[in-house]
């Protein structure tokens, strides 16, 4: 299993690597970020 920030630093990376085409994907791995942040 990986580690928070492990996890925060790699959907960071997705979040980076996306296009406008992926707004969907983005919406989600913003989602994901605040659900790890908040606990």
């Amino acid at each position: 299993m990986k580690s928070k920030i492990e996890i925060i630093q790699y959907l960071g990376q997705m979040l980076t690597a996306t296009t406008e085409i992926d707004k969907k994907r983005i919406k989600y791995i913003i989602k994901k970020l605040k659900e790890l942040i908040s606990g």
